[in-house]
Formats: structure tokens, C-alpha cells, sequence
């Protein structure tokens, strides 16, 4: 055999190979086994361990583009009873002793606060809201312009119950950005937000549209004060959204009910407590 015969042979046995193991990568079960990694990894690692996983999972997905089960979707998103999801690891946060004598000394002043102190965002977490951000704004956008459809990042997403998408403290990465004071500090968090106001199933009359008239989309604003209770955080959102003219439908909707909200505290209305059809969590057992 010549050796110019040998050199072919073996080209197209790698070739074959790297066939085999992107197939391999690409597989829906795969797929699931990375997630469980990835959330192993998060519950046993050291933080810069943590960070390495959350980026080695994104290059994973942006690599092969896998298929996922929507199953392994809601594990990776809410995690299990022993396992905590991508949700909950965007919002932990240090424990409000530490982070209050953190604040003390720096600021040179004894004491803190009337509660102890407000916790402040571990950096994993920065980097967890990161990559949900990514897998459903960037790469369900990527797939939506492929596919003519929402991804499943996206679709199960829009999905998560009133209960579950406070767990990741939404506010205090929109805070923290604000203070941080550079200009994509807190992107991640604004652009979800708005997502979330504009396209979760809760946001809409039961119709399916939110037309943004009377009566309309009134989950909106149940699901604004949900997610940033705050009314410094609140208003920080919506001058982010005066500068973004694609939201200007939103900014205007969220404006008219803050205004029917002020009227009618008067009379001790309210629409009741959010109490709808999206609560419950759907963490996985």
C-alpha cells in the first residue's frame, strides 16, 4: 500500500470519527447529561469552578447546537430537590452579616442598616443571569431566525411560573448595574425584564393578545411590581426603556397602569394579588 493510500485511509477514518462524536454531542440525551453536569458542577465547585462550568456549557450549545427535551430545559432553568437551577444560581446572593460589614468598612462607618444590612450578588451569579440571557435571548433569537420559531430556551422561558422567576433577583442585578454605573451593567437583567412584561403568558388578558387598552395585558403590572418591588429600581427600568425606541409600546402601557394604580389607591382597590393561572413552581422532583 502506498503511503499517499495510508494518508486517505486514515483522513477518512477522523473524518468519520468527528462525524460520529458531533452526532454524539448533538443528541438530545447528551444534551441532558450536560445539564446535569453543568448543575453538579455548580453545587460542588469553587466559585471560579462555577464560572468555568457556566462557560463551558454556553461554548457546548454554541458549538453543536444540540436538541434538548423539554424536560432536561425545566432541570437546567429550576433544578431538583437537590439541585438548584440556573434561576436560583442568577439570584444567590452572600449572607447579609457579611455583606453589611463588607459595606461598613469600606464606607469607614459602624453599624449598617436597620435590617442588618442588604446581601449583595455573589459573581456567580452575574455570570449564571448571563447565560440564561443568552440561551434565550441571543441563541433563541439565533433559532427563532433559523427555525421561524421560538426556541425551546425561549418557549419554556416565557413558560416559568410567577413563583419560580423571582429566584433570580431580577431587582438587585438591575440595582447592583445601576451602582456599578457602566453601560451594560445590568443589560441582561433589562432585556429579560422586558421579555418578560411584554411576552409571559401572565402579562395577557385571557384572549392571547395584549392590545394595551383598558383591561388589557393587565398582568403587566402584577408581574412589574413582582419582580422589581422597588420603586428606584422601577423607575431605573423604565428610563432604560425610553431610550430603546422598540420598547416604547411597553414603557407607555407600564406608565398608564402605574397612573390607574396611583388613582385607585384611594378607593382601596386592586386587582387582587397575582394570584393566576401561572403560580406554582414547577421545579422538578
Amino acid at each position: 500500500m502506498s503511503e499517499s493510500s495510508s494518508d486517505d485511509d486514515n483522513d477518512r477514518r477522523d473524518s468519520s470519527h468527528a462525524a460520529f462524536d458531533n452526532t454524539r454531542e448533538r443528541s438530545a440525551t447528551y444534551a441532558g447529561t450536560r445539564c446535569l453536569q453543568l448543575l453538579g458542577s455548580l453545587r460542588n465547585g469553587s466559585d471560579a469552578g462555577r464560572i468555568k462550568a457556566l462557560k463551558n456549557f454556553q461554548d457546548y450549545v454554541d458549538r453543536h447546537k444540540p436538541e434538548f427535551y423539554d424536560d432536561d430545559v425545566d432541570l437546567l432553568f429550576l433544578g431538583s430537590p437537590s439541585l438548584d437551577g440556573l434561576l436560583a444560581w442568577a439570584g444567590h446572593k452572600h449572607s447579609t452579616g457579611s455583606s453589611s460589614r463588607r459595606r461598613c468598612k469600606e464606607g469607614g462607618r459602624e453599624g449598617g442598616d436597620k435590617g442588618g444590612g442588604e446581601a449583595n450578588l455573589k459573581k456567580v451569579s452575574k455570570f449564571a443571569l448571563k447565560l440564561v440571557h443568552w440561551l434565550v435571548v441571543r441563541e433563541g433569537g439565533r433559532e427563532a431566525g433559523r427555525e421561524g420559531e421560538e426556541s425551546i430556551f425561549l418557549e419554556k422561558f416565557l413558560e416559568l411560573s410567577e413563583n419560580d422567576l423571582p429566584q433570580m433577583e431580577l431587582s438587585m442585578h438591575v440595582r447592583e448595574g445601576g451602582r456599578e454605573g457602566g453601560r451594560e451593567d445590568g443589560a441582561e437583567a433589562l432585556e429579560l425584564l422586558s421579555l418578560l412584561l411584554t411576552r409571559h403568558k401572565c402579562t395577557l388578558p385571557e384572549g392571547g393578545k395584549d392590545g394595551g387598552g383598558e383591561g388589557g395585558g393587565g398582568g403587566t403590572e402584577q408581574l412589574l411590581l413582582l419582580l422589581l418591588p422597588e420603586e428606584e429600581v422601577q423607575l431605573r427600568f423604565i428610563q432604560w426603556l425610553q431610550q430603546s425606541a422598540s420598547e416604547e409600546d411597553l414603557r407607555e402601557r407600564i406608565e398608564r397602569q402605574r397612573a390607574r394604580r396611583e388613582g385607585g389607591r384611594e378607593g382601596g382597590g386592586g386587582g387582587g394579588g397575582g394570584e393566576g393561572a401561572c403560580l406554582g413552581s414547577r421545579r422538578l422532583s
